[in-house]
Order: C-alpha cells, then sequence, then structure tokens
C-alpha cells in the first residue's frame, strides 16, 4: 500500500511541475545579432528558470545563456549568438531544491549568419549617363550567387 501511494504521489508532483518548450521547438531558422524569444510553457507556480542551447545535438553540451528567468513572463529576448550551426537545441531547466522540471526543443534549430551585400560602387552622387555602360562592385562575404 505505501509503495502505491508513493508512486501515486511521484506522478503526481511530476504532472504538475513541469516545463515545455514552445520555441523554437524546431525548423526555426535564427540569425546571429538578432534577438528572437525562447518562449514556453508550465504547469504550477514556478520561480526562475535557467535557459540553455546546445549547437551540436540535444545531448548537449549546454552553454547557459540566462539563468533564474521568471517563468510567469512565458518567454526571454536572446540575443543570437555567433555560433553557427543547423543542430541547435534549446533546453529550459526549474529546479527548486526538490522538484526539477525540464524540457528540450522537440526537433533541431538553426543557426545562422544573416546573408547580405555590400554595394561598394556606385556608393552615392554619381551622375551616368542613360544608356551608358557602368561597372557595379560589390562584397558578399556569404556564400552564393548574385542576382542583379
Amino acid at each position: 500500500m505505501r509503495k502505491l501511494l508513493f508512486l501515486i504521489l511521484f506522478i503526481l508532483v511530476t504532472q504538475v511541475y513541469s516545463i515545455q518548450v514552445v520555441a523554437p521547438n524546431g525548423g526555426e531558422v535564427w540569425y546571429v545579432g538578432d534577438i528572437e524569444y525562447v518562449k514556453w510553457t508550465y504547469c504550477e507556480e514556478m520561480g526562475g528558470v535557467d535557459v540553455m542551447y546546445s549547437t551540436t545535438g540535444s545531448g548537449g553540451p549546454w552553454t547557459t545563456v540566462a539563468r533564474n528567468v521568471w517563468a510567469g513572463d512565458f518567454q526571454w529576448p536572446w540575443t543570437i549568438p555567433d555560433t553557427p550551426s543547423s543542430n541547435c537545441f534549446v533546453r529550459l531547466h526549474w529546479y527548486d531544491g526538490y522538484y526539477d522540471a525540464w524540457d528540450t526543443s522537440n526537433r533541431a534549430f538553426t543557426i545562422a549568419q544573416k546573408k547580405y551585400i555590400k554595394v561598394i560602387k556606385p556608393n552615392g552622387g554619381e551622375s551616368w549617363e542613360v544608356g551608358s555602360h557602368q561597372t557595379v562592385e560589390w562584397q558578399c562575404p556569404n556564400e552564393g550567387r548574385v542576382m542583379i
């Protein structure tokens, strides 16, 4: 009887204290330097949540980017670090010294470099005659084709 009572209490406690990653939860592409929101839901009143991420898969290793974020905010603004990877996961962890709750993104998301082109020439102030041939110069630090 005691074992059954303990099992029922254990199930109730683990169901009450839970947290779930809402975003990023898989498939997103977040760009270095942008601010994106890590979002979650939770059951039962919780205090602070630790926010961690991994660029090597759901097994970690984990880098903590925020500690003790108020769970009731349901989100945290994250400036995306310069750690490009297509195998990123977020983990949320809550612990009050006795109970423990955590969740990890369901699938991988991507941290990517922004793609941009810097126009070198013309750079402003030029006057070109209609029909004349001119050279356009640019820098493109990212790989890929440029269509003009």
